[in-house]
């Protein structure tokens, strides 16, 4: 059977033992691959609900918790400047105050670790323009990755995540 594209029509030629189907029961055979992307009416495409649970845990993660200011580092376990960034941060929660360390949340998901890790990489991409890692928030905002937050002082730091 040659195949020349995702979707092909069943069909074998007309012996003395096969009967004709009409064209409107012509039954139409999916590649396997493309079987979990094809839509229904029951609900959304696998490819949806695996990029909607990617938007939720990222929405989730940046969501203000209890009233806590919050540093949010996307990045994967093996990565140099992820490690170089999760050093500066732990650096700057250090030199805080205890009351300061008790109002701030420091949240790290690492993406290789996760079976999702790749979807969340994606929809990070197309909310922050920035597929890299670490891919770094700091009280809801997008600092960016670990050169972008070099520059940051832990007064700036603190700056930000307090200021009014």
């Amino acid at each position: 059977m040659n195949v020349r594209s995702l979707i092909i029509l069943s069909r074998r030629p007309l012996t003395a033992t096969t009967r004709q189907r009409s064209p409107t029961t012509t039954r139409l055979r999916f590649f396997p691959l493309a079987l979990p992307f094809a839509t229904t009416s029951s609900g959304p495409t696998l490819y949806q609900k695996i990029t909607m649970s990617a938007q939720q845990i990222v929405d989730t993660a940046l969501a203000p918790k209890d009233g806590k200011k919050q540093i949010v580092i996307f990045s994967k376990s093996y990565c140099p400047y992820c490690a170089k960034a999760k050093a500066q941060i732990q650096g700057f929660t250090k030199s805080l105050s205890q009351s300061e360390r008790d109002q701030l949340e420091v949240e790290i998901l690492e993406l290789d670790l996760r079976d999702d890790g790749d979807a969340i990489q994606n929809y990070l991409e197309t909310k922050t323009k920035q597929r890299t890692v670490p891919n770094i928030f700091i009280g809801q905002k997008h600092i960016g990755g670990s050169s972008d937050l070099a520059p940051y002082t832990n007064d700036k730091i603190k700056q930000a995540l307090f200021a009014i």
